[in-house]
């Protein structure tokens, strides 16, 4: 980490520091050959139709169609039965674990959750959510993201845009907070229980897009959404700071410690122990469900009348998102 310390700074200034800390995220441009990025991409998509072909267990399906294996996600992306020697080769000129230190000022960090994206051709989008609760304590510790501990990653290697990370000073705890200080998350747990996800008004929030090359860090605790139109293809990953009683791993390619299932030699027939999912392709039932609902969203439409009255009761500036994961879903 110490002798990447110059090539971290060279990336992300202290302005930068200060900025992540008061809004909860920045976007870093990791300065690598657009051809070299290119073939990446070129080859990480070769992982994906593998990992259909070959029927990779480690994996996460959401919204599968009809005639179309919509793999939503890959887990245990860098184990060697579906990473190309490529990716580990982006991780070692990228030294990511060197960027998250020097933002965080962590000595050392670990890798406790990776995950490739790798929808097809369809517009996602899915619930706000944050990846942590924020109790009393930790707000009161001046809502500082780089006190937090942890930091997600994006790291993109084609143009996308659409993830959606609420400003902080409408987040829980802000000064024009949309949450109720004193309603203990109940306005969250509503919003969770509706079928649909919503939409906040588009002030609230920033849109992040980026380009090939590009990683995105940012606060987990934020209230956000992922979201999409179109394809995808990149890593989203959680770092945390070192913790001297964790079993940690090491990949030979990665200036980051990972949790043992994440060694790129681990037996992935041991999933169940470690809470991996080993999602199935879903029902034709539910695949011409969800294909009829892309271009005619009649399920949409009755889930919004399931879920009415409860959307009625959210505050103005919240509303059903009607046209989510439909050919119509807006920007």
């Amino acid at each position: 980490m110490v002798q990447a310390s110059k090539y971290a700074k060279s990336l992300i200034s202290s302005e930068m520091i200060e900025l992540f800390d008061h809004r909860g995220w920045i976007k870093i441009d990791l300065g690598l050959d657009s051809f070299f990025v290119r073939s990446v991409f070129d080859d990480m998509q070769q992982a994906r139709k593998s990992a259909i072909s070959n029927n990779y267990p480690a994996r996460r399906v959401y919204y599968d169609h009809l005639l179309n294996f919509n793999l939503a996600a890959i887990e245990l992306p860098y184990n060697t039965r579906i990473c190309p020697q490529s990716v580990m080769e982006f991780f070692k000129v990228a030294r990511i674990g060197s960027l998250v230190c020097h933002l965080m000022g962590w000595e050392s960090t670990v890798n406790t959750l990776a995950r490739l994206f790798t929808m097809g051709d369809y517009n996602y989008r899915g619930s706000w959510h944050r990846d942590y609760q924020i109790n009393d304590k930790e707000a009161l510790a001046g809502h500082s993201s780089r006190s937090r501990r942890s930091v997600q990653a994006g790291i993109f290697f084609d143009h996308q845009e659409g993830f959606r990370i609420l400003k902080k000073e409408y987040d829980r705890f802000g000064p024009h907070s949309i949450f109720d200080p004193c309603d203990n998350g109940q306005l969250e747990r509503d919003i969770s229980s509706i079928r649909l996800p919503v939409a906040l008004d588009a002030s609230l929030y920033d849109v992040i897009s980026a380009s090939p090359g590009t990683l995105i860090l940012f606060d987990p605790y934020i209230y956000h959404q992922g979201s999409c139109n179109g394809s995808r293809l990149d890593f989203h990953l959680r770092f945390e700071n070192v913790m001297a009683e964790k079993q940690l791993s090491r990949n030979s390619s990665q200036d980051f410690y990972v949790l043992p299932h994440l060694s790129s030699d681990f037996d992935i027939s041991d999933l169940k122990s470690v809470g991996i999912p080993m999602s199935p392709r879903q029902n034709l039932l539910r695949r011409l469900a969800n294909t009829t609902n892309y271009y005619l969203p009649i399920f949409n439409f009755a889930h919004y009348l399931k879920s009415r009255r409860k959307i009625s009761a959210l505050p103005r500036a919240i509303t059903a998102d009607s046209f989510s994961n439909t050919v119509f879903q807006a920007r």
